[in-house]
């Protein structure tokens, strides 16, 4: 995985891989269905913002996986020589542990899935915009 790449690129991958999801998100999901997921995404991540909880959704994070959002980058990091060692594979999964993610859990499955196969480059630059947009729209 490529991560030397200019901002303004990585926005436009982070943009577009959004765009995409959310249309499909949109279009798989009832109204009904994004709203309760949403509020539940609310109450575990403290967002109020409707475009970044429908954008979270989007990117198949839901109130109990919210916690390995920051965790994202960290694995695109191990995943960047193209492979993950066991080590660092290890010392992600005991970080996820100690943010909630326990074994058995959503969240663990989920994060399983990424130390198996390197998520996709514009997954994490989507993840990294939106988790920078969550610390922006923090009070100081």
């Amino acid at each position: 995985m490529e991560l030397r790449i200019s901002e303004s690129k990585a926005l436009e991958m982070a943009r577009a891989e959004l765009d995409q999801r959310l249309a499909r998100y949109r279009a798989e999901r009832a109204p009904d269905e994004r709203e309760a997921l949403q509020n539940a995404l609310s109450a575990a991540a403290r967002v109020d913002d409707r475009q970044l909880l429908e954008e979270l959704a989007a990117l198949d994070f839901d109130a109990e996986t919210i916690a390995l959002l920051p965790i994202v980058p960290l694995i695109a990091v191990g995943w960047a020589d193209g492979s993950l060692s066991a080590r660092e594979a290890q010392q992600i999964l005991e970080l996820a542990e100690e943010r909630g993610a326990a074994k058995a859990s959503p969240a663990h499955q989920s994060l399983t899935k990424m130390l198996q196969k390197a998520p996709e480059q514009a997954y994490v630059f989507a993840c990294i915009y939106t988790l920078r947009r969550i610390y922006e729209a923090l009070p100081v």
